[in-house]
């Protein structure tokens, strides 16, 4: 994922966002400065855009950390416990949506 940006972020994850169908959750992606991502799976079919709003998990992780995450050279876990990935709320969501970004690469 060379050049990651939070608009290249929101348009994979609308690509993506039927699969999240089930998820019945909203999540939010906060990269900080740089911006953030909320994907609503509340709402049938999911929405996703770069309005800040309400969410049932945040995640908060700069853009570079994302990246490492995404492109597997950053294990999820080990951003968790380096504080470099920080989650709050239902940490299921988390995982699923985790899990969608992981499987579209």
């Amino acid at each position: 994922m060379a050049d990651i940006t939070v608009e290249k972020i929101t348009d994979r994850l609308r690509r993506e966002a039927h699969r999240a169908d089930g998820l019945g959750k909203a999540v939010k992606l906060d990269f900080g400065a740089e911006g953030l991502v909320r994907v609503d799976a509340a709402q049938s079919p999911p929405e996703v855009s770069n309005e800040d709003g309400p969410a049932d998990t945040v995640l908060r992780v700069s853009l570079s950390d994302f990246a490492r995450i995404a492109r597997g050279d950053l294990d999820p876990m080990r951003a968790v416990l380096t504080r470099k990935l920080k989650i709050g709320g239902d940490m299921g969501a988390a995982m699923k949506l985790a899990q969608l970004f992981r499987e579209s690469r």
